[in-house]
């Protein structure tokens, strides 16, 4: 997903607007790639064994016999399941305990507390795959978890930076003005910005965060005109 229409959405789901339906604290698995400063063409081959071991995982699950697993099942519950091992156990417990503190204790914005409360869940299904993946049998692991429990740290500080554009006080959405900067005139208004509809820069709000923190940073200067009416704001480049 481009960058500015990610930014666009999660604003919205963070401010109370379109998009806050809960839906994107379900992407749990979601990252945030870094891209790298220049670009060099690369051709190589493939990585056939690491290929090979990929294939084999997905098709040992897709063919998996619970059975074969040594998985349970019970008068409640006809699923078959995995129980975790005691030391598995041992490792979700002190986790979970740590991040509900963390939770309860009031430091995270309302957004991430939603996102990361469904962390213990993802945990668990993210231990049950890698042990499965790892021909586990029985109880699910102590490693297993470890390299889960690993998985949700990574993915925490990618869930941040995908929230950050609603949360930076307008430096997202400076950064894609700054890049539009040529298709701009030497002295424009926030409505000539947010008229072109370009990702990330059609809402009036953002645009005005973002203006606000370039003039701050002397990057553009901020033009008022008397009329005779109400004040006209415009702002020029600064060379």
């Amino acid at each position: 997903m481009q960058p500015g229409k990610l930014a666009e959405y999660v604003r919205g789901a963070v401010r109370g607007g379109f998009s806050d339906d809960g839906l994107m604290q379900r992407f749990q698995l979601a990252v945030y790639p870094d891209l790298p400063a220049s670009w060099r063409y690369t051709d190589r081959p493939l990585d056939r064994e690491a290929e090979d071991r990929a294939r084999t995982a997905f098709n040992q699950l897709r063919a998996m016999n619970p059975a074969g697993v040594v998985a349970e099942t019970t008068e409640a519950c006809d699923v078959p399941f995995l129980r975790l091992s005691e030391d598995a156990q041992g490792l979700f417990i002190e986790w979970q305990t740590e991040l509900m503190q963390r939770l309860r204790a009031g430091g995270e914005p309302p957004f991430m507390e939603s996102h990361l409360a469904k962390y213990p869940a993802l945990a668990g299904r993210l231990a049950l795959v890698l042990h499965l993946a790892d021909n586990g049998i029985g109880p699910v692991s102590a490693d297993a978890m470890l390299k889960a429990l690993g998985w949700c740290e990574h993915l925490e500080c990618h869930a941040r930076r995908i929230y950050a554009p609603a949360t930076d006080n307008g430096l997202t959405t400076a950064h894609l003005l700054l890049r539009k900067r040529d298709s701009l005139p030497d002295v424009f208004t926030a409505r000539d910005v947010y008229r072109k509809c370009w990702a990330g820069l059609d809402d009036p709000e953002s645009v005005a965060e973002a203006l606000a923190l370039l003039a701050d940073h002397c990057q553009v200067i901020e033009v008022s005109e008397t009329t005779g009416g109400r004040p006209s704001r415009s702002y020029r480049w600064v060379v």
